[in-house]
């Protein structure tokens, strides 16, 4: 994930194919199962910048075992994952459809936390889902439902937070 971030996608598909080949050693089975669904969820963000379909094929992967694990917040990348690969692909009805299961799934994971600074930093986690959502949005010339996006996303974390913080500065441009 580092590599990829640092925008080092080549290193970073080379340490993922070494990480396959050493799971394939793996003895434990549940270990095996839970670390190659990290690896594709991982292979699925480096996927996303250059092989968009490649993204959601790899996060078609992973999602059963996280669904059945009962992990939201990984659900919840991976449904944004999914969302901004289908974006790229042009198809902008699968791209809402997967930002709104990316948000439902967030939002289930911090529906009880009541600390506002830890729903400041949730929300930082997940801006870049309501970004992309309300972006979309809006290039579709939908003003309100992108606003309505970013309140949601205000409203299921920021809500009651009492420091001082610009918020226009998290909108996406336009809004």
């Amino acid at each position: 994930e580092i590599l990829d971030a640092l925008g080092r996608t080549t290193e970073a598909q080379a340490d993922l194919a070494a990480g396959r080949v050493a799971l394939d050693r793996a003895i434990d089975v549940g270990l095996r199962q839970r670390s190659v669904a990290e690896l594709q969820r991982v292979a699925a963000r480096v996927a996303l910048r250059l092989q968009p379909a490649t993204a959601i094929a790899e996060a078609n992967r992973t999602i059963g075992y996280f669904l059945a694990s009962g992990s939201a917040a990984r659900l919840s990348e991976l449904y944004s994952i999914r969302a901004r690969g289908y974006d790229a692909l042009g198809d902008a009805s699968a791209a809402h459809a997967n930002f709104a299961q990316a948000a439902d799934a967030f939002e289930r994971v911090w529906q009880d936390v009541s600390e506002p600074g830890d729903r400041l930093r949730a929300f930082t986690d997940q801006r870049l889902t309501y970004r992309s959502w309300a972006s979309l949005a809006l290039r579709q010339q939908q003003s309100d439902t992108a606003l309505r996006i970013w309140e949601r996303g205000l409203s299921h974390t920021v809500a009651g937070f009492s420091g001082s913080v610009a918020l226009w500065v998290l909108m996406p441009d336009g809004l």
